[in-house]
């Protein structure tokens, strides 16, 4: 898909700040994480006891009370005005963007931006100090990713945009907690009252481990491979690429002592409905046989898969992947590659031998 990419931006801020949720005026209320309650007492006295701490618990649950109250009141107005930011990006493409467009991203940041604001002012209790913080600071974090996308746009830069939505795709990994946390702390359910709000279990299954494509079998050298909207394989693989790499740009540097470039050869098949970029629509990285991750370094590859522009169905772009990692790694390592801001873990494993 060509607007892939910049709709997935869109779509995973109204679902991570809105938390997935319901219509407005629908969320729901749950037991919030607070003391337990005081034990029953068995005398008159006990109990007359008990009542000298009562102005205390009433004050505790007072603020209990309007936090969640704020919060509701604060989910009632955001999520259908991000909703319909959301919308106007819709037709969004890195490629082909207009002015009008830009400044639809640029206003998505700004009601973003308010709504961290507004968030920001709602005085928590203690026992939601932490929660409510983290959340604060995904949304303030999606208002800045998107301020930096439509600078990006604006100047027409590569690499402005992959780094802004790379920061997005951090933003995204540990979101399903941040928002379950928010929930617990507030007594307010704001996922779809149909779902489980916890943190989903991401545990692959037997068959998942065993099938092509698992960490435990992976996709062999020379076989293709579905990622997303790309029938993908890698065809050669490069342990030792510094003489290749430092002859592709003079301004390369020498790899780190005790490190080596490493090249992987990419043919990838575009399979989708409309068109794609081979490099917006896929992310990938290169795992090393202790279980490190490593990405792209700043340095020029030979024929980089990168230069590969907008591609229609049916046709197929090729290049190569650069990396520089450790040389004792650079040998029974895997190429790690899914669709870019996937939501359900759709990625692939391929053997580097």
């Amino acid at each position: 898909m060509r607007k892939a990419s910049i709709l997935l931006v869109g779509l995973a801020i109204v679902l991570l700040i809105a938390g997935c949720g319901e219509s407005p005026g629908t969320t729901t209320t749950v037991a919030p994480a607070t003391a337990a309650a005081a034990a029953p007492t068995a005398t008159a006295e006990a109990a007359q006891a008990t009542t000298s701490t009562e102005p205390e618990a009433t004050t505790t649950e007072d603020a209990q009370t309007g936090y969640r109250e704020d919060v509701k009141e604060w989910w009632d107005k955001w999520t259908p005005k991000l909703e319909e930011q959301f919308g106007a990006l819709e037709n969004l493409d890195p490629l082909t963007v207009t002015d009008d467009q830009i400044g639809a991203v640029g206003k998505f940041a700004e009601v973003v931006n308010d709504a961290a604001k507004a968030f920001k002012d709602i005085e928590p209790p203690a026992s939601a100090a932490t929660a409510h913080a983290d959340y604060a600071s995904m949304v303030q974090g999606m208002a800045n990713g998107l301020e930096r996308l439509q600078k990006a746009l604006d100047a027409g830069e590569l690499s402005g945009l992959i780094e802004a939505m790379g920061a997005f795709e951090v933003l995204m990994k540990d979101s399903d907690v941040t928002v379950a946390a928010l929930e617990q702390a507030a007594g307010v359910k704001l996922v779809d009252a149909g779902t489980d709000a916890q943190t989903p279990d991401t545990t692959p299954t037997a068959a998942q481990s065993s099938a092509v494509g698992s960490k435990d079998n992976p996709v062999p050298l020379g076989t293709e491979q579905q990622v997303g909207d790309w029938a993908v394989t890698v065809t050669k693989y490069t342990p030792d690429a510094t003489a290749a790499v430092m002859k592709a740009n003079e301004f390369n540097d020498e790899p780190e002592a005790g490190e080596t470039y490493v090249l992987v050869a990419l043919s990838a098949r575009y399979t989708g409905e409309e068109s794609g970029t081979f490099w917006l629509d896929t992310s990938y990285k290169f795992l090393g046989k202790s279980g490190n991750t490593f990405d792209e370094p700043f340095a020029f590859a030979p024929e980089p898969i990168s230069d590969a522009g907008e591609t229609f169905p049916g046709a197929s772009v090729f290049g190569n992947l650069l990396y520089q990692v450790p040389t004792d790694q650079a040998a029974g390592g895997l190429l790690i590659m899914e669709p870019s801001f996937s939501f359900d873990e759709a990625r692939a494993f391929f053997v580097l031998q």
